[in-house]
């Protein structure tokens, strides 16, 4: 009997090892564009993306126009172990899952020199097949060292690849961040991806919400990402907050194109308040759809554009969920003002039409705040989140009032 439950004990022991080892984030692959986000401690995001030189945006435009050499098949094979397996599917899958002729085009093109502007012109000239290119362009650019790398922890980064300076007007298309943590490799997280995570996350019963909003909260105000290990941060906060802060990354770097104005596109405003907003949507199950309260998922949040543009994201429901926003917003100026006015105090007003989460993020991306933002991001944090757990707390009253 002894020797059956010792055998048992360390089959257990093992598969656990297993488990723990299938969760462990790949090591991040070295490319020659990278940065990490605690060398920007003390700066807001913005002032860390804005940075001349060495900010993440310099780098991100820099890395447009750097020259690179395609890499060999060894290192291009090490690299599908580093990207969520949505991702090796495409590039495989784009070469009749065959490793085979996958390897026979990378040795077709080991050493091609490329910029991340000319790669997609590189690769169609030598592949015959039916994949998505720009899907391959990605893969293999970053495979062979282009795009910025950003580390948040130990276990956590995104990279970047793609982003045009702004020049051009359709500059805010371009571009694409992948983030990685201990529950998926390296994967270009879509909005409904992260606000999938996002309500699995905030509707679980032992989960930290606190924490995960001090953390959003800091990572803007001071770029402090210290969160990660100095609070209750499992796998499944960490997969929210790192996905969401390589969507901001990118959708920033857009609206920096168009110089911060709130009224084009200002989709990591929108990325951010949809995260806010979800600490009321989760508990009551609803959103704001067609100027009606109703029962839906997190995910719903996301939109197609019904204008027939094939264009989608967060943004396309921004008047039902700023009509939503500023219900909330006046339901809380009753209920418990000096919440309220601890944050309009801070942010200089009670925002545009009343809406407190649109007011506190055109504040936090305007250049013109940044020194107060940073003078304040102590308080601006206890403010938000006090107030985004009363919301929480309150969401039985806030449908009520509503309706």
């Amino acid at each position: 009997m002894k020797k059956l439950l010792g055998f048992f004990g360390k089959t257990v022991s093992v598969y656990f090892s297993l488990v723990l080892a299938a969760y462990a984030t790949p090591s991040a692959l070295p490319l020659e564009h990278s940065l990490e986000l605690a060398d920007f401690e003390g700066k807001t995001f913005l002032e860390a993306m804005l940075q001349r030189r060495d900010g993440i945006k310099a780098q991100l435009d820099d890395d447009y126009v750097s020259e690179y050499r395609f890499a060999d098949w060894e290192t291009v094979e090490a690299a599908l172990e580093n990207f969520d397996g949505k991702i090796v599917k495409r590039v495989v899958g784009a070469f009749g899952n065959s490793k085979r002729e996958l390897r026979a085009f990378v040795e077709e093109m080991e050493g091609t020199e490329f910029t991340p502007g000319t790669l997609v012109s590189e690769i169609r000239r030598n592949y015959e097949g039916s994949g998505n290119i720009y899907a391959l362009e990605h893969f293999f650019a970053i495979a062979s060292g282009a795009g910025t790398l950003v580390t948040i922890d130990g276990e956590n980064y995104y990279y970047n690849y793609g982003y045009k300076s702004g020049e051009g007007r359709d500059d805010v298309r371009s571009g694409r961040s992948y983030g990685a943590t201990p529950r998926h490799a390296a994967n270009d997280a879509s909005d409904v991806m992260y606000l999938n995570e996002l309500e699995q996350f905030l509707t679980r019963e032992r989960s930290d919400v606190r924490n995960f909003y001090e953390t959003m909260m800091e990572f803007l105000t001071r770029t402090d990402v210290s969160g990660y290990s100095d609070r209750s941060f499992d796998a499944a906060a960490e997969a929210a907050m790192t996905d969401f802060i390589a969507i901001y990354t990118a959708e920033l770097d857009r609206h920096i194109m168009v110089d911060l104005r709130p009224s084009q596109h200002p989709w990591e405003n929108d990325l951010a308040e949809a995260t806010l907003l979800s600490a009321y949507s989760s508990v009551s199950g609803k959103i704001m759809k067609d100027g009606v309260l109703a029962n839906a998922p997190l995910r719903d949040l996301w939109a197609m554009s019904d204008t027939g543009s094939g264009r989608s994201g967060i943004g396309i429901g921004r008047g039902d969920r700023r009509k939503l926003q500023k219900m909330i917003s006046d339901f809380e100026r009753r209920r418990h003002p000096e919440l309220v006015e601890a944050v309009e105090e801070l942010i200089g007003g009670s925002g545009p039409n009343g809406d407190l989460f649109r007011g506190l993020m055109e504040y936090l991306n305007q250049k013109g705040t940044q020194a107060a933002v940073r003078r304040n991001a102590r308080a601006l944090t206890d403010a938000v989140v006090e107030l985004v757990m009363q919301i929480r707390e309150d969401a039985d009253d806030i449908t009520a009032f509503a309706r």
